[in-house]
């Protein structure tokens, strides 16, 4: 899978009907198999995300690094989206994935674009502002999308 450090593990060995007694217990058991399972995701969902370029029907996705910030009341963060060397006529869209946990939180999401010493180099940084009256704690997804 594109943006994920992670290396697959379990590997099913197929039962064989008539031939395997189902059990829990022993080497081919449901509770060392299902154990097997759990290992392997819960390796998935620690692997770290990167920058990553994916397909996806119509639209080419350049995800970047998921963060996640505590903005204070009235605060604001930076996040720095991923880089892209642009090749005329592309056109990439800026978005930033974010979620939060904070019940009515509001916030504000600006873009803004900063040019690199590199020809043609697009460097995308999200703005975030907590408008709420308490601080809030975000995770954010920088991303790039073209059709």
């Amino acid at each position: 899978m594109p943006g994920l450090n992670y290396e697959r593990e379990f590997h099913f060995e197929p039962w064989a009907d008539g031939v395997d007694r189902v059990a829990a217990t022993g080497d081919s058991g449901f509770n060392v198999r299902f154990a097997a399972l759990e290992a392997e995701f819960d390796k998935v969902s620690e692997a770290p995300l990167g920058a990553a370029s994916v397909r996806t029907g119509n639209l080419d996705v350049i995800s970047g690094t998921a963060v996640t910030r505590t903005i204070a009341s009235g605060g604001s963060t930076e996040i720095a989206g991923p880089d892209v060397t642009m090749v005329p006529p592309q056109v990439w869209l800026p978005l930033l994935a974010v979620s939060t946990t904070t019940q009515n939180a509001l916030f504000s999401v600006t873009t803004a674009y900063r040019t690199t010493t590199v020809p043609a180099q697009l460097k995308v940084v999200f703005q975030v502002q907590n408008l709420g009256g308490t601080s809030v704690t975000i995770t954010g997804t920088p991303c790039l999308v073209r059709a």
